[in-house]
């Protein structure tokens, strides 16, 4: 290409400010929940000497009260409050006695709203039996584990245990992703973050979830920049669906690896002909299924159980027609695709004479040749001065192992040039291990390359426009983002997202490269 230009990009973290977040004094007042009357807090938030067993909240409107036996915690756990409501005024007691000389803080964690809307908030209310109250500060923003953006609404939890499931103190991120804590004492902790579904302040197994790797040291107030990334553990490993593509053919999808699975269809152990692999952990299989109403996959595994998944099939699916479908996208053919089909059932023979390729601006046949393998069919032809072509497949020019014939096809397809696109040449070379390289526009990942570490890689074939990136340090070199596992302290593949764009031309080659900070 005659055209070349160079862009660089470097990957920089932004410091964003803290703010304090839910606290009963001081700080933004929220615009949507009920207002604390600071003024006629009794006992003040705050007080020393604490001998009572119970104080008063007062909002500018009228509240009820919202699941307390699970949003009102007191910490340290030395009392089981409950919570009463007057009109505007919430009244907080216990029975048991406290212990000397010791900092308690009153959660209530949604546990006033609004009588009209709903509307509720985090607040906590502090007091000492003691001559001081424990005045220590963390804050930590928790974010995305994959896209890296803030999360709002997270329960973020100081544990005592690593394999607490209920925090010793808790806080909630910010819009900007940002959590708070207050009145802490000195001592190490376990930090975890947990999206806190049904709003019982345990970490339960199907929430996001994120974790600090390091033990938090507390002596002093901490603002930590490294954040917490927030994920979904991948769960027990099972199959997760199974569908019928008539007339023959299956799709069975898990979340393991099938590559070496045995997998038999109603006892019977499909061979490797009848299996084509569309990812990992996704194969499309064939099976004839005239005399089958219900179908049962087992899959077995060297070193697991097997899994089990059954579907029934309609007399009305198994008589869909026998069709070819493109394998690629708008009718449109790019440079580097081959103009094919796909039949949802394994091809026997084809029958060349019935099969046409027509140029579109001057009605002349282009010579052609018709190749086949598994279940798709491929024509090759001399395409670099072709624009509009025709492809003309007469009923019945392909038959499939189980005796179909296949529908006919009339399909107008454009032949694209490569001067229509652009090219990125990437440098990586300041990345050390393997890398996946996603190609971003709009948001939505469009391409994905897998990379050992090297000086610089193509991207070809790119539309017009512009374009940003994600890097997945793939640690395991199995071409995917990892999650991560509570359980086994094991933290997500990290990923770096470089947001600003790089803008493509038609018929232009770009220098660019990815630094990570």
């Amino acid at each position: 290409m005659a055209f070349r230009y160079f862009i660089g990009f470097l990957l920089s973290s932004i410091l964003v400010a803290c703010a304090q977040v839910g606290q009963i004094t001081g700080g933004e007042k929220d615009t949507v929940a009920p207002q604390l009357v600071d003024s006629k807090t009794t006992p003040p938030n705050n007080s020393i000497y604490f001998s009572g067993n119970s104080f008063s909240l007062t909002f500018d409107e009228f509240i009820q009260v919202n699941n307390p036996q699970q949003t009102l915690v007191m910490v340290p756990k030395h009392a089981r409050p409950t919570v009463s409501i007057t009109k505007k005024t919430a009244t907080v007691e216990w029975k048991e006695k406290l212990e000397a000389n010791t900092t308690y803080v009153v959660y209530l964690n949604g546990t006033i709203e609004d009588v009209a809307e709903g509307n509720d908030s985090l607040m906590a209310y502090a007091f000492s039996t003691g001559s001081f109250v424990d005045s220590l500060r963390y804050s930590v923003k928790v974010e995305d584990a994959f896209t890296n953006a803030p999360l709002q609404d997270i329960t973020v939890g100081l544990f005592n245990e690593k394999d607490s499931t209920k925090p010793y103190y808790f806080a909630k991120s910010a819009p900007n992703g940002i959590a708070v804590f207050n009145y802490l004492k000195q001592g190490n902790y376990f930090v975890k973050a947990f999206k806190d579904e049904n709003k019982d302040l345990e970490l339960q197994e199907n929430e996001l979830v994120g974790f600090k790797t390091n033990t938090l040291q507390l002596s002093q107030s901490i603002v930590d920049s490294i954040p917490i990334r927030l994920f979904k553990e991948r769960g027990k490993e099972q199959l997760k669906s199974l569908r019928f593509l008539p007339p023959n053919s299956f799709v069975l999808s898990s979340n393991y690896a099938l590559e070496q699975a045995t997998i038999r269809v109603n006892n019977e152990v499909l061979q490797a002909q009848q299996i084509r692999p569309i990812t990992s952990d996704s194969i499309q299989f064939f099976k004839a299924v005239k005399a089958i109403n219900e179908l049962e996959v087992i899959v077995e595994r060297a070193t697991k159980n097997s899994d089990t998944i059954t579907l029934w099939l309609t007399q009305k699916e198994k008589t869909e027609k026998y069709a070819l479908l493109p394998t690629f996208k708008d009718q449109k053919v790019r440079p580097n695709e081959s103009v094919s089909f796909r039949l949802n059932d394994l091809i026997e023979s084809v029958t060349s004479e019935k099969i046409r390729l027509v140029n579109k601006e001057d009605s002349t046949e282009i010579n052609h040749k018709v190749l086949f393998s598994s279940n798709e069919l491929s024509i090759e032809f001399e395409r670099s001065n072709l624009q509009n072509i025709q492809f003309i497949a007469q009923k019945g020019a392909l038959k499939s192992k189980n005796g179909l014939l296949s529908d006919s096809i009339n399909l107008s397809i454009v032949v694209r040039q490569e001067k229509e696109f652009g090219i990125i040449n990437m440098d990586l070379s300041a990345f050390k291990s393997p890398l996946v390289l996603e190609i971003l526009q709009a948001n939505k990942t469009i391409k994905s390359y897998s990379f050992m570490p090297s000086k610089k890689c193509v991207i070809p074939y790119l539309e017009a426009g512009e374009y940003q990136f994600r890097v997945i340090l793939d640690e395991n070199k199995n071409g995917i983002w990892d999650t991560g596992n509570v359980k086994e302290w094991k933290q997500p593949e990290k990923c770096l997202l470089f947001t600003n764009p790089i803008k493509v031309r038609s018929n232009w080659e770009i220098d660019a490269e990815l630094i990570p900070n």
